[in-house]
């Protein structure tokens, strides 16, 4: 075996390990913004959830982990990391300033008037 092999060897070793690191670094940052979001969520909010379900949580369950979603006519139970998005929404359901999974912070302090009770 040449000291060619043995030098192509090591760096075939230190470039899967580098991989391997930044792949968990940016899962773990992924999964601790997900948990902080989670946390966060109150009576109230307006969601988002990632099957594109927009409603107001109508109540929180901390001991299941799940979430009560009011949708005008229903109310459905979810997943806590179900949550997409959750913020305030315009009247055609867009953001308008939000806090997602991927750590963006929610910047507004003040709700939205809004008379009608639509989201």
């Amino acid at each position: 075996m040449g000291i060619e092999m043995i030098l192509m060897l090591v760096a075939a070793v230190v470039l899967i390990g580098g991989m391997m690191f930044f792949s968990s670094y940016k899962r773990k940052k992924y999964q601790n913004a997900t948990m902080e979001m989670a946390s966060k969520l109150a009576v109230g909010d307006k969601v988002k959830t990632i099957g594109g379900v927009i409603g107001e949580i109508a109540a929180v369950n901390t001991e299941e982990g799940t979430i009560t979603v009011f949708t005008g006519d229903s109310n459905i139970v979810f997943d806590k990391q179900a949550v997409y998005a959750f913020g305030f929404f315009d009247a055609q359901n867009k953001i308008k300033s939000t806090e997602e999974k991927s750590g963006f912070e929610n910047t507004s302090t003040e709700k939205p008037d809004n008379k009608d009770g639509n989201l």
